[in-house]
């Protein structure tokens, strides 16, 4: 299935294919049209077809060294939706949220590194953004930035930027719209 994403191709995967094959091959491309990520999933339970020939309930793909690449549960109308886990080939958790029935994170998220550190964290709004607070980390697990969102997800209020040894080096304040509205601080 091709899907459009802000007018460009964002992926192309078959999910009504997937119950019926063992290799499903799988592209992702980003704004400018770049295959980012394209790989074959291992489908180990492939599911069972409802009445209008949608997968429906729980599914699991897998990388083809065997290790879980994607987790999760497709509804009646054969839309991801719910809990949802991705996995790194090396078998470290990469994200874990929860999708809403219009294909956005909700609540809950967070994505790591493949190290398995805490890549960032937050609220998501359903929408595309975050809600509170949002904090992100460096490679090695230190924090990296923290800021918050409001209820329209746009940044507002204090936010701080750390260096990898989580040092303190920027400070600001946002307001409604996301702009900076005080001058930031770089700290030595």
């Amino acid at each position: 299935m091709k899907k459009l994403f802000a007018g460009f191709l964002r992926d192309v995967f078959d999910h009504a294919r997937f119950l019926l094959t063992d290799k499903t091959p799988y592209k992702y491309y980003d704004r400018d049209g770049e295959n980012r990520h394209h790989f074959t999933y291992f489908v180990a339970e492939r599911g069972t077809k409802n009445a209008a020939g949608f997968p429906e309930g729980p599914y699991e793909y897998y990388h083809p060294n065997g290790a879980l690449a994607e987790k999760g549960t497709y509804t009646a109308q054969g839309k991801i939706e719910g809990a949802i886990e991705r996995y790194y080939r090396n078998g470290q958790l990469a994200i874990k949220g929860t999708m809403n029935a219009q294909g956005f994170f909700e609540g809950a998220y967070e994505c790591h590194y493949s190290n398995g550190q805490l890549n960032f964290c937050g609220i998501a709004n359903g929408k595309g953004s975050f809600v509170g607070a949002y904090k992100s980390y460096h490679e090695n697990g230190r924090l990296a930035e923290e800021r918050t969102y409001n209820e329209q997800g746009y940044r507002e209020g204090f936010f701080a930027h750390y260096d990898n040894d989580g040092i303190m080096t920027e400070t600001g304040l946002y307001n409604a719209p996301g702009q900076v509205r005080r001058p930031t601080y770089t700290l030595p």
